[in-house]
């Protein structure tokens, strides 16, 4: 198991790498700001869904295993995870 927090910058960040051995991941945006996400480093958060803040979301390995990356209007947020693997 693998865990952390993230700060997400107003420009494209790496929230969680990739990881062929991932079974599920957890997402849970604790800060005061929407986090935009997406596969990869050309997200905008004119292109991305977004993670509301205070929301949590649930990715099991049929759906994920690839990288996440997350986008701010402005300021920054915090995106923390949880990452199960075999």
């Amino acid at each position: 198991m693998a865990y952390n927090a993230v700060t997400v910058q107003s420009s494209a960040t790496l929230i969680v790498p990739a990881n062929n051995r991932r079974r599920q991941l957890i997402l849970d945006n604790t800060g005061t700001a929407d986090i935009f996400i997406g596969p990869d480093s050309a997200i905008t958060t004119s292109n991305a869904p977004s993670l509301r803040a205070g929301s949590t979301l649930v990715f099991d390995a049929n759906f994920n295993r690839g990288a996440i990356y997350g986008i701010v209007v402005t300021g920054t947020g915090t995106m923390a995870y949880w990452e199960m693997s075999e």
